[in-house]
């Protein structure tokens, strides 16, 4: 068990409450927003999230870098985990598209978090400018503190307004469970706009003989597994490709050359990769980068982790520039890679109607799978601070999952 100072054994306490800036802050005319007339189409999709105002006793506040320790503590308590600090840092500081976004209900007596939810802020591609929005991925509010249903309402209204301030399109999130989902419309007018079906391919006889017939079983598919026919993409693609860790300058060259191609997507740069992958506390991921006549022309993303004992090789992000070609050369290939690297099962959680699906298609023995519910995302237009016809139409197409890009790297994903 991780130790802490002194100072670290202060409950669940945040820095005070002061005068001076958060008085401030609590004085900013900026903070009232009117209600602006809306299209008649868009007015059941549009929150309505005013500042939260102090009130018994609790002061709501912007998330900052101080709050860090308290609500990782808070957290760790509410879903008995021992996530260290430095995950929480990672997640939510160290994003490239800077710090989160969210707020915080502090007991004003004693400064301790209550409740918080922070959300990771992200660079967006919208009809071909760079807008930012915000992924809601987590909020925790003390068991002990009274009134915790209003205190999460109040947080979660704050988020959605200073996402608006900062200027951001939306806010959405991944793995929606029913009550999210069912919340989330009544409270903060979060949809689904579209959902992820999961495709599996089975790499290996190890599960099902091992469930049969355990040990003996994982010992008689390995001579199984090594009699079925290798799978060299290479030699029929016209691609090559190569096993990576670390994301270069190439990256950056894809994003820019693909990024409009479609209405909206999460930037995919080299940092971003970088932060998302590489630098994760959690997980190890590789990436298969395509080439085409020595030019990087795709990559894939992927993790190897074992679940309920299983092996899986899963896929967090595929850049193909809408080409199924190059799309089905780099699960082809991680099909291959996968399976040497001892992954029981592939899986890939696929946009409807993008190329990735398309490729799935067409490889023999991928199938959406019968034991894996769906992807479902959800996802609210912010407040629109200063109305216009063009930010109605960008609202419009947010709410149209058949304008987005998406992949389950886009969310936290167990991370």
């Amino acid at each position: 068990m991780n130790k802490t100072s002194p100072k670290e054994e202060r409950s669940l306490a945040s820095p005070r409450l002061q005068e001076g800036p958060v008085k401030e802050w609590a004085q900013d005319p900026r903070r009232r927003i009117e209600r602006p007339e809306r299209p008649a189409d868009l007015d059941e999709y549009l929150p309505h999230c005013p500042w939260p105002e102090d009130r018994g006793g609790v002061a709501y506040r912007p998330i900052d870098e101080e709050h860090a320790w308290a609500y990782n503590r808070l957290y760790n308590k509410v879903f008995e985990q021992r996530r260290p600090l430095e995950h929480c840092l990672w997640k939510f500081w160290q994003a490239p598209a800077g710090p989160p976004v969210g707020f915080v209900a502090l007991e004003q007596d004693t400064s301790r978090v209550l409740c918080a939810n922070p959300a990771i802020r992200k660079d967006l591609r919208i009809q071909g400018e760079d807008k930012q929005a915000i992924l809601v991925c987590e909020s925790a509010t003390d068991p002990e503190a009274r009134g915790g249903g209003r205190l999460y309402f109040h947080t979660t209204l704050g988020t959605g307004r200073l996402g608006a301030d900062m200027r951001g399109v939306m806010a959405y999130g991944g793995r929606s469970t029913d009550e999210a989902i069912k919340i989330g419309w009544r409270w903060f007018r979060y949809r689904v706009p579209f959902e992820l079906q999961v495709w599996e391919k089975r790499l290996s006889l190890k599960p099902a003989l091992r469930s049969r017939f355990g040990a003996l079983g994982s010992a008689i598919a390995a001579p199984l597994d090594r009699l079925r026919p290798a799978k060299s993409p290479t030699q029929r693609s016209g691609f090559e490709f190569q096993i990576g860790t670390e994301f270069g300058p190439e990256f950056d060259e894809m994003w820019e050359r693909y990024r409009d191609l479609y209405p909206l997507v999460l930037r995919r740069d080299q940092a971003v990769l970088h932060w998302r992958y590489q630098q994760c506390p959690v997980y190890r991921h590789q990436f298969l980068l395509a080439r085409r006549q020595g030019e990087a022309v795709g990559y894939l993303v992927w993790r190897n982790w074992i679940r309920d004992g299983v092996a899986l090789a899963t896929v967090m992000d595929l850049w193909d520039g809408r080409d199924p070609k190059i799309a089905a050369f780099l699960l082809t290939s991680l099909e291959s890679v996968a399976s040497d690297q001892g992954c029981e099962f592939l899986q890939f959680a696929v946009m409807p109607e993008s190329a990735g699906e398309a490729a799935l298609q067409q490889i023999p023995g991928f199938e959406p799978s019968d034991r894996e519910p769906p992807d479902r995302i959800i996802t609210t237009p912010l407040p629109i601070l200063d109305p216009s016809d063009r930010e109605y139409e960008r609202m419009r197409l947010v709410i149209d999952g058949r304008n987005w890009y998406y992949t389950p790297g886009d969310c936290d994903f167990l991370d």
